[in-house]
């Protein structure tokens, strides 16, 4: 089997369920014209809780980021991409920042490694039914999912 192969089967089968959810919530299908196959993921909780939540708060709660929503891409070319929203709280007041990140994803045996457009691995991720697991640097568990 081709390494295009093997990587379409794996998207295929680690986000089956997730393709019927993704029409239901209006994102858009697969692409399977007669390039890269390509499936999305949304975020559904972070290290257990649900969104919105908060992830970061400064010393003395000057500064705190609150994540709304994500949604995770993965190309069977081996590329990623990430738009998301979230809201930056600074001294009582709250603004709306917009997430963004792609780069390249390598598969080993169970695992894939997500890195940057400059080459910093930023996750690492694995299926797991019915979605996919991203683990950020600081260990942090983004379960994406219908």
């Amino acid at each position: 089997m081709s390494r295009h192969a093997a990587i379409r089967n794996r998207l295929l089968v680690a986000g089956a369920s997730l393709l019927v959810a993704a029409g239901a919530c209006s994102r858009r299908d697969p692409v399977s014209a007669s390039g890269p196959e390509a499936i999305q993921f949304a975020l559904r909780t972070i290290d257990g809780h649900s969104l919105p939540y908060q992830i970061d708060q400064s010393a003395g709660g000057a500064t705190a980021t609150v994540v709304n929503d994500m949604l995770l891409t993965m190309v069977s070319d081996d590329t990623w991409t990430i738009i998301g929203h979230e809201t930056v709280t600074t001294n009582g007041t709250p603004a709306q920042v917009l997430l963004r990140g792609n780069g390249a994803f390598t598969t080993t045996v169970g695992t894939d490694t997500f890195r940057d457009a400059n080459g910093v691995v930023v996750w690492t991720g694995e299926p797991v039914q019915p979605g996919y697991v991203l683990i950020d640097t600081l260990g942090m568990r983004y379960l994406f999912g219908p």
